[in-house]
């Protein structure tokens, strides 16, 4: 701050120039690197009180959902962590005796290579026997080699962004997928045992009756 730097140089930085507020751009690294050892506070405590973990294993989304603050939130650049790393963050937990999870990535699957990737390094360590995991996931991609993978790793819960089945309506949301990916969703998480739910928006922008019981 004394040092005569000049702050438009120091990416991310809000300050202030007499009466006017600067943001500077962020600087997003490749890979997003955090601590792993959990131990700041009580997690225990919460999880027995009817709380769960929460991990994440990436940061950010680069989706253009109509309507989602995620972007805003956590970047619009997609900063996966190590496998290994988000591993070691489970196994902190488990320590712990916090053994159901929630992943808190906007979109677990985005993208679908890393997914994988943890998935394996869960199964490498046996996590899938251990911990009891659920995710949020965009509808497309998932297949049933992904389902399975999750299966495998532990996962027994899938909330899919649906947001509708109308055709109209899913463009409205700027939604790459449509009626028959849901359907192959929702088959491939029946067919490995995971739990699954559909998030649905009545209402948005053009919707009618006729959207609605289309969806």
């Amino acid at each position: 701050l004394h040092g005569g730097r000049r702050f438009d140089r120091v990416k991310g930085l809000l300050w202030r120039q007499g009466d006017e507020i600067r943001a500077n751009p962020p600087a997003w690294p490749r890979e997003l690197d955090v601590p792993t050892a959990r131990d700041a506070v009580d997690n225990a405590a919460y999880f027995r009180l009817g709380g769960q973990g929460g991990v994440e294993t990436k940061r950010g989304c680069n989706r253009t959902c109509l309507y989602c603050a995620d972007p805003l939130a956590k970047g619009s650049v997609t900063r996966p962590r190590n496998p290994a790393a988000v591993a070691d963050e489970v196994e902190s937990l488990l320590a712990q005796g916090v053994d159901v999870l929630h992943l808190c990535d906007a979109e677990f699957n985005l993208p679908v290579h890393h997914a994988h990737a943890v998935c394996e390094e869960f199964i490498r360590r046996g996590l899938g026997e251990r911990v009891r995991w659920y995710a949020y996931l965009a509808v497309v991609p998932f297949d049933a080699a992904l389902a399975e993978a999750m299966r495998r790793a532990g996962c027994v819960g899938i909330n899919f962004t649906g947001d509708s089945a109308a055709p109209s309506m899913l463009k409205t949301y700027r939604q790459p997928h449509g009626r028959d990916d849901l359907a192959l969703a929702v088959r491939a998480c029946r067919d490995n045992g995971i739990g699954v739910m559909i998030d649905l928006l009545l209402g948005g922008p053009g919707e009618t009756p006729a959207t609605i019981a289309d969806t």
